[in-house]
């Protein structure tokens, strides 16, 4: 009888197969490719900055909060990489599909994914009109993390949980 560690360390592998095979398109892993940079440092930094000159110019509450958010978040992602060093999928699914592999060994969990997260929730918090596609913009940074080979999917969904908890968690610290 399986556990549920088992159930889950198996689904997240078949998921995992599934969906990196996809990246065997050369044309689609090229789109996957461009939309995983959206949640890389450099996009992190620039809509940061932008957050910050909408705060100083239009007045729109952004700056504060995404920074808070960002910063929180990514001590949290790097500190569980390095507890839990979760190996990347494609050293040790030897049939993975992977190019241009990330230089952190750890997988767990997605800093992309909470990146792309942080910034979708921080803008959307500010702009509700931007919500929905700001929200589908994150979730395809997520699923291009796993298409690529870099990332299981639950090290995806943790990403997402922990932007969303960081949000919460600098909204609260934000309160006047």
């Amino acid at each position: 009888m399986h556990t549920i560690k088992q159930l889950l360390i198996q689904n997240d592998r078949l998921i995992y197969l599934k969906l990196n095979s996809s990246s065997k398109n050369p044309w689609f892993a090229r789109i996957m490719r461009l939309v995983t940079h959206l949640g890389d440092t450099e996009t992190a930094i620039f809509f940061s900055l932008l957050a910050l000159i909408l705060d100083q110019m239009f007045f729109i509450p952004v700056g504060k909060t995404m920074l808070l958010t960002l910063i929180i978040s990514q001590i949290l992602v790097q500190s569980i990489k390095r507890i839990v060093n979760r190996p990347r999928p494609y050293k040790s699914i030897s049939i993975a599909n992977v190019t241009q592999p990330p230089a952190c060994q750890y997988s767990f969990p997605s800093g992309h994914t909470a990146c792309a997260f942080t910034i979708a929730l921080s803008y959307a918090a500010s702009i509700p009109s931007l919500t929905l596609p700001l929200m589908v913009i994150a979730f395809f940074v997520g699923l291009s993390r796993i298409i690529l080979g870099f990332h299981y999917p639950t090290d995806v969904l943790i990403g997402m949980l922990l932007a969303y908890l960081s949000h919460q968690i600098a909204i609260l610290l934000l309160l006047p």
